[in-house]
């Protein structure tokens, strides 16, 4: 089921982004594992083939 959602105004946008800067960003000092490069890499291969597939 699609989510409905409102579209965020620019303000909010910029407090938003202003809120999640620096240290107050969750992978703030972390990097990813060698694990997890790999698993984002096989996923957006996948997507790129897909969305080739569509047109």
């Amino acid at each position: 089921m699609k989510r409905i959602r409102r579209k965020a105004t620019t303000v909010t946008r910029l407090k938003q982004s202003i809120a999640k800067r620096g240290t107050n960003n969750p992978m703030y000092g972390r990097r990813h594992s060698e694990f997890t490069k790999q698993k984002i890499s096989r996923a957006m291969k996948k997507y790129w083939e897909n969305l080739y597939l569509e047109w």
